[in-house]
């Protein structure tokens, strides 16, 4: 098992997002697109996901669905300017809002897992 996070990075936002986290000491690995992440997915194990709420065609919360059919214990947390922290759930542990507080984001993915 790798020990770090699948981040799922689409635009300049979420590539600088992954940048600060891993200058913060956690491994960070990125796809470009929903077929990627989940391509990635089957082939690496991962603590965490971090993934946008709106993937261009994609829903992130179908990717959320679908790596947690993969990996049952894979953390998900998303970041979104359309949803809300209230609309996680399922697969999705933790909605945070953009702009995202980084420092919050940092600190839940170092936590343990809520139970």
């Amino acid at each position: 098992r790798r020990h770090g996070m699948g981040f799922l990075g689409l635009g300049s936002t979420l590539t600088l997002l992954g940048l600060h986290l891993s200058r913060a000491g956690l491994e960070v690995a990125r796809a470009l697109d929903a077929p990627a992440a989940t391509a990635r997915l089957a082939a690496e194990a991962f603590d965490w996901l971090v993934v946008d709420g709106q993937l261009g065609p994609d829903d992130g919360f179908l990717l959320a669905e679908q790596a947690k059919a993969l990996h049952p214990s894979l953390r998900v947390a998303m970041i979104s300017g359309y949803y809300e922290p209230a609309d996680a759930g399922g697969a999705v542990e933790k909605l945070f809002p953009k702009p995202v507080d980084t420092v919050a984001l940092l600190a839940h993915l170092r936590s343990e897992r809520p139970s």
